[in-house]
Formats: structure tokens, C-alpha cells, sequence
């Protein structure tokens, strides 16, 4: 999709709505409906294909297993097809996530393990969905690519999509696909805000959604329009100039966080967020190449490597307050980090080797809500579990200093 074919067919989307606003006085705009309709716009007759309940044609001699197959579907639905179809698998794990998807896993646990991937979007229609997600998952277990494929229970150009973590991967998977008939010819409209290359959109996401973070970046554009009486300006021009100036007050000069408000992010997601809006506007020009695609991609796995290495600082950090509250008050100090990491009261940590400023320096509180995000874990279970990692035990402090050592 080149500028032209992209901005015309997003200034058609985002005029959309205006004409819905205009012939409809007091209509409740929306993100989700602004989701609902990206994801749904180029779908007419396979709207109400459900992957989950759709009963799908299963060989005869395929025997269900009952442990293998999800309570939540049809026991012959698609999606079951699927789970009963890998279940042997020696390199894919599949099974139904939730309510709204179906996941395939390379069980070598690379993808999985990943700091970040290149996703690409493969939106199948619904004749070609089964089979087509067949032919993929076939083709990376014969390839051993290591991957996390997601398929969504209803057709959208968001309903499959497959994760990996090198350009070499991606190259493989993309060239498949441009060879193989089959997937072509199920192949729907891509995302136009995504960048395009063979006919499939390719993002890099993070923890986030790339489709609702552009949902929520039309909200605010068509709201801020409704509200300066500039709707009759609407256009795909008007509205990356919008963006722009929300990048740069963000995270440029600092002005303000009207970005952040518009997408509701937590601090330990800014990094993803800034990642996905500065793709959202480098995809418009036609300038941008793959290889400034994967130039992206690189500095955002750069950029959740350094959070690695940040994990490590933040850990010894942790370490450095437990062992000095401890010592301070000659009791376990457990209790004082957690009420700071909790409150941000600093008079519950010791001013001693500048240890409070360094802490709030640091952003001690912000990374380490993230690590606990990550790792699901309490504050309480994860200082436990890093004082056993390093055979650490805050008792010895308090008998040694008992004892007058």
C-alpha cells in the first residue's frame, strides 16, 4: 500500500465517523467502537463466524481426547480441530487461552522467553482460516521457527497473528506466504495504519495493542475535532499532524501528558507506548522501508534489553533497603520497604549512604511495580524469593547485632 492508497483509505475511515456524529446529534463516541470498526471494516459476510462454535469436519480416526479439548467450545469446533490436531505435537503446544483466542507455542520456549517480537498480522477470511492456520503452523514446526501464534474466535484483520523474534524468521514466513496460493487467496484487507509488506501488516507491540492504541489515537483526534468545530478538516493529513504534536509535548519537550491521558498507560508501559506511536508515524511515509522496519524493531528490543539489565540494578537495590531497614531497627525490614514501595512515603526508608535519594532517583518504585507486573508476584513473595536466590537472611543481620558484632 503506497501514501496515496493508505492516507485515502484512512481519511475514508476517519470520515466515517464524522458523518455518524453529524446525522446523529448526541452520539456517544467511543474507543471500542472506533476498535470494533478498524478491525471489522473490510468483513462483510464473515461477520458471524465464531472459530469457537463453528463445528469443524474432524477425520474419523482422530479420537478426542477429553483432556485435550477446551469446555468452553463445541467439542467439534474449529478450534478443537486444532488443539486435538497438536496435541502430540513434539514442537507446538496449542490450546485455547480464553474466551477469544486459540494459541499455538514453539515448545522451545525462545519466543516465549523474548523481550520483545516482530508481529505480523495474517488476517485469514473465514474459508480459508482453518486450513490456512494448518499450512502456517505446519510450516514453522518444519522450519523450526520459534514463534507465539495467536488466532482470534472471529474473522477481523487482526484474527491471525504470528510472533517471532528475528528478521531471518520473519523473512522465512513472510516469503511463504507471498509463494503459497492458498493464503493468498484468503488473504483480507491489512490494517492501514500498520506497515504493509506482501499484503500482511507487521507491528512491534510489546505488552500493548497496536489496534487500540491507533483506536484510541482516532478517538482523541475526532473528539478534538468535534470540539474545535474542525470535523469538516478530518482528513489522514490532519490527523498524523495531530499525532505528531502528541509525541512531541510527550516525550520531546516534555510539555505535557495529554498522550499519556489519551491512553491510559501505567509508567511501566511507556516504553511500549512511545514505541507504538513513533511506528504509527514513521508507517505513512512511503520512505519507510522493511528495513527501517526492522531498524524499529531492533531499538525497541534494545530498549526492553536495558529493562533487563535494570531489573538486575532494581534487585540490588532491593537488597541494599532490606538489609539497611533491617539493620536500622534491628528487626526484619521487609515491612519498611514494602510500606514505601506501596506508598511512597520516604521517611520509611533510611536516609543513610543516600539510600532514599537513590531510590527515588532511580525510580525505584515505578520499575520494580513493572518487574512484580511481569513476574505476577506480590512485593512481600518477590523479596523473599530474591533473598533465598542470593542466600540472604535479614535474621542473621538482627542476632549479629544482638549479640554486639
Amino acid at each position: 500500500m503506497n501514501k496515496k492508497e493508505r492516507y485515502e483509505t484512512i481519511s475514508e475511515l476517519l470520515k466515517y465517523w464524522v458523518e455518524i456524529i453529524n446525522n446523529n446529534p448526541g452520539f456517544d463516541l467511543t474507543r471500542e467502537r472506533i476498535y470494533h470498526n478498524l478491525i471489522t471494516r473490510t468483513i462483510k459476510e464473515d461477520k458471524d463466524v465464531d472459530l469457537c462454535s463453528q463445528v469443524s469436519i474432524i477425520e474419523p480416526n482422530m479420537l478426542l481426547n477429553p483432556k485435550a479439548i477446551s469446555p468452553l467450545c463445541n467439542p467439534q469446533s474449529t478450534f478443537n480441530n486444532w488443539i486435538q490436531m497438536y496435541y502430540k505435537s513434539k514442537r507446538t503446544e496449542c490450546y485455547y487461552d480464553d474466551l477469544y483466542s486459540c494459541i499455538f507455542v514453539s515448545k522451545d520456549n525462545k519466543a516465549r522467553a523474548a523481550n520483545e517480537h516482530i508481529k505480523i498480522y495474517i488476517p485469514l477470511d473465514a474459508n480459508h482460516i482453518e486450513n490456512g492456520v494448518k499450512i502456517l503452523i505446519d510450516y514453522l514446526e518444519k522450519n523450526k521457527i520459534s514463534h507465539i501464534t495467536k488466532v482470534g474466535k472471529k474473522i477481523r484483520i487482526d484474527d491471525v497473528s504470528i510472533r517471532v523474534i528475528s528478521q531471518s524468521d520473519t523473512d522465512k514466513i513472510l516469503e511463504f506466504i507471498r509463494i503459497n496460493p492458498y493464503l493468498q487467496e484468503g488473504l483480507i484487507k491489512a490494517n492501514p495504519f500498520a506497515f504493509q509488506k506482501e499484503n500482511l501488516a507487521l507491528v512491534v507491540d510489546g505488552v500493548v495493542s497496536y489496534n487500540e492504541t491507533v483506536s484510541a489515537l482516532i478517538y482523541g483526534y475526532i473528539k478534538q475535532s468535534e470540539k474545535s468545530n474542525g470535523l469538516k478538516y478530518v482528513d489522514a493529513d490532519d490527523f498524523y499532524n495531530y499525532v505528531t504534536v502528541l509525541y512531541k509535548k510527550q516525550f520531546i519537550t516534555h510539555e505535557d501528558n495529554t498522550l499519556k491521558d489519551l491512553l491510559k498507560w501505567k509508567d511501566e508501559d511507556e516504553d511500549d507506548y512511545r514505541n507504538v506511536v513513533a511506528l504509527v508515524l514513521k508507517v505513512r511515509s512511503d520512505l519507510f522501508s522493511y528495513n527501517d522496519f526492522i531498524d524499529h524493531y531492533k531499538e525497541s528490543a534494545h530498549i526492553n534489553a536495558e529493562e533487563l539489565k535494570t531489573k538486575g540494578f532494581i534487585d540490588e537495590l532491593l537488597i541494599e533497603a532490606l538489609k539497611a531497614m533491617t539493620e536500622r531497627f534491628n528487626s526484619d525490614g521487609t515491612r519498611n520497604v514494602e510500606a514505601y514501595f506501596y506508598t511512597g512515603d520516604t521517611s520509611c526508608i533510611t536516609s543513610r549512604n543516600n539510600l532514599r535519594n537513590r531510590l527515588e532517583d532511580f525510580k525505584f518504585r515505578v520499575k520494580l511495580r513493572k518487574i512484580l507486573s511481569e513476574v505476577n508476584l506480590t512485593f512481600d513473595d518477590y523479596a523473599k524469593q530474591l533473598l533465598k536466590d542470593n542466600n540472604i537472611n535479614l535474621n542473621d543481620l538482627i542476632i549479629k547485632k544482638r549479640k554486639g558484632d
